[in-house]
C-alpha cells in the first residue's frame, strides 16, 4: 500500500460512524440502570419511612390513651403495648421490624389533685432491600427510622358530639374493585360466623359492596371513639340516613353501641337528597339539651362534629342549595364538617366540597381503601381532641 493509498484509509476510519450507536449505549447503560434503580429504591424507602412514622404515631397514641383511661395500666404494659402494636403494623408489610429494633418508653407525672400526665415515646426502624437492580452495583439494603411521641392527661380529656350524615341510596349497592380478603380484619365476619357487634357481614361475592365500604369505614372511625372514651363519658354519637328521604335517625347518645347498630342495619336503594338528614344533625347538635347532657357528666362544653358522606348527586336542585345552606349555619354555629365523596360524581363532589369546614375537612375517596382511610383519619382527628400528639 502506498502513502496515497494508506492516507485514504485512515481519513476513512477517522470520517466513519458506524458502531457509535453501540459504543455510546454501552457507555450509557449502567448509568441509566444505576439511576433507574436509584429511583425505585427511593420510592420504596419514603413509602416504608412513611408507613412507619405511621405506625409509631399510632404507637404512641394508643399507649398514652390507654393509660388514660385505665388506672390499672403500669408503665412497662403501656410500653409493651406500643412496640407490639408497631410490630403488628408492620408484619405484612415488605419491611418488618425486627426484634431489636423497636423501642418505648413511658413516663408518668402528677398533676393538682387527681391528675395524671402520661408521656410515651416511640423509637423504631425498619429494613428495606434494595431492588435488583442497585444490587448488581453490590448494595443489598438499609434502615429507615422513626420518632414518634405522644401525650395524654386524665384531667384534661375533651367532649365531643359527633353526627353521622350517610349515604344509604340504591347506588350504594354497586361493588368495588376491591377484595373481601384484601381488607378482611376484626371488622369483617363471614356470614356463617358467629358475628359480633364489632364486625360487619359482607354481601355476597368476592368484591365489596360500596355499602360494606360505609360500614366497614364507619366501623372503624367508631373503634377509635371508643378507644378514646371507654367510660362512655366524653362522647355522644348520632346518625342519620339519606335516600330521597330523611330515614329516622338514631339520636344523640352516650357512646357508640348504639351507632355500631344502625350502621350494621342499613341496605341501600330509593334517590338522593341529603337536605333534610343534614338539617336533622344540625339541629340535634345545636340544641341546648346537647350541651347540658355534657355538664352534667363531665363538665365540659363539647366539640362538635358532622361528618357527611355521599356517593352520588342529589335528584333535586333544590337539595343542593337548603344543603349548603344548613352547612353554612352549622359552621357560624361552631361546628366542624367533614365530607366524604365516596367516587362521586361532579356535582356531588362539589357540594361536599364547600360544605366542608376547610379543604383539609374534605376527602374525594375513589376506592374502598381510600373510603375507610378518611374516616380512619376523621376518626383519628376526633379522638386527638382527648390525647394529643406532641412529636
Amino acid at each position: 500500500m502506498n502513502a496515497t493509498n494508506l492516507k485514504k484509509q485512515i481519513n476513512r476510519l477517522h470520517t466513519d460512524k458506524g458502531g457509535n450507536f453501540a459504543i455510546i449505549a454501552a457507555l450509557l447503560l449502567p448509568v441509566i440502570i444505576f439511576g433507574v434503580g436509584s429511583a425505585l429504591d427511593t420510592s420504596y424507602m419514603l413509602s416504608t419511612r412513611l408507613r412507619l412514622q405511621t405506625a409509631t404515631d399510632a404507637a404512641a397514641t394508643a399507649a398514652a390513651t390507654a393509660l388514660v383511661n385505665n388506672p390499672d395500666m403500669t408503665l412497662d404494659e403501656a410500653e409493651t403495648l406500643a412496640m407490639n402494636y408497631v410490630k403488628s403494623e408492620m408484619l405484612n408489610s415488605n419491611s418488618p421490624v425486627p426484634e431489636d429494633c423497636v423501642t418505648a418508653k413511658a413516663t408518668e407525672t402528677k398533676g393538682y389533685g387527681t391528675e395524671r400526665s402520661y408521656d410515651v415515646s416511640v423509637n423504631a426502624c425498619a429494613d428495606y432491600s434494595f431492588s435488583g437492580l442497585s444490587r448488581i452495583y453490590g448494595g443489598t439494603g438499609s434502615k429507615v427510622k422513626s420518632l414518634s411521641a405522644a401525650h395524654g392527661t386524665t384531667g384534661t380529656q375533651n367532649a365531643l358530639s359527633m353526627f353521622l350524615v350517610l349515604d344509604r341510596s340504591g347506588s350504594m349497592n354497586e361493588t368495588t374493585d376491591t377484595e373481601k380478603d384484601d381488607v378482611s380484619d376484626d371488622y369483617i365476619c363471614d356470614r356463617n360466623s358467629s358475628a359480633t357487634d364489632k364486625c360487619i357481614s359482607p354481601g355476597r361475592g368476592k368484591f365489596l359492596s360500596k355499602m360494606d365500604s360505609l360500614k366497614l369505614a364507619s366501623m372503624k372511625l367508631l373503634h377509635q371513639i371508643e378507644t378514646a372514651d371507654p367510660s362512655k363519658k366524653y362522647a355522644r354519637m348520632g346518625a342519620v340516613s339519606y335516600t330521597n328521604w330523611m330515614w329516622t335517625p338514631e339520636n344523640l347518645n352516650w357512646g357508640t353501641d348504639h351507632i355500631t347498630k344502625y350502621v350494621k342495619d342499613l341496605s341501600a336503594n330509593g334517590g338522593t337528597d341529603s337536605s333534610d338528614a343534614m338539617e336533622e344533625a344540625y339541629t340535634q347538635l345545636t340544641r341546648s339539651s346537647e350541651n347540658n347532657a355534657h355538664l352534667g357528666v363531665n363538665g365540659k362544653k363539647p366539640s362538635k362534629f358532622i361528618v357527611f358522606m355521599t356517593d352520588g348527586a342529589n335528584n333535586y336542585w333544590y337539595a343542593d342549595w337548603w344543603t349548603l345552606n344548613t352547612c353554612d349555619k352549622a359552621k357560624k354555629a361552631g361546628i366542624e364538617i367533614y365530607t366524604v365523596a365516596f367516587q362521586a360524581p361532579y356535582n356531588g363532589q362539589q357540594l361536599l366540597s364547600s360544605c366542608a369546614s376547610d379543604s383539609s375537612h374534605y376527602f374525594n375517596a375513589q376506592s374502598a381503601e381510600e373510603m375507610v382511610a378518611a374516616f380512619e383519619a376523621i376518626g383519628a382527628k376526633a379522638a386527638d381532641r382527648m390525647t394529643v400528639l406532641t412529636q
